[in-house]
């Protein structure tokens, strides 16, 4: 797995066995695909409390989110069962027609005279 650890702007590609030498140096170490392995503990309480405002609006945003696919999913079952049920009245017509279409069809058979004739 390669690993990269970077500081302001300056990143390095570093192995996993100096991983615990590079945070303790001020680095964010990432992998591959740019998520963060591990990071160094913030120094100071502002920096601490800006992480956490961040960390809140990121929650509220996420949270809203949430509500507005929850509201879109709601409408989306409900619109899939108003379909199921348009289906199932068409089903059961066209089923109807079937009957009525082959019962007709052996009335009039049996009252055709060129039946009788064969």
């Amino acid at each position: 797995m390669a690993l990269y650890a970077r500081k302001a702007n300056i990143e390095t590609a570093i192995t996993e066995d100096k991983v615990e030498k590079y945070v303790a140096e001020g680095y964010t170490i990432f992998d591959e695909n740019n998520c963060i392995v591990k990071e160094t503990a913030p120094d100071n309480l502002a920096t601490l409390k800006q992480a956490y405002t961040e960390h809140i609006a990121e929650l509220k945003v996420k949270d809203a989110e949430i509500v507005r696919l929850k509201d879109e999913l709601t409408r989306a079952q409900k619109a899939l069962s108003e379909m199921e049920a348009k289906a199932k009245k068409v089903e059961s017509k066209t089923a109807d027609a079937d009957d009525d279409f082959t019962s007709k069809a052996k009335r009039t058979r049996t009252k055709r005279p060129i039946d009788a004739e064969l």
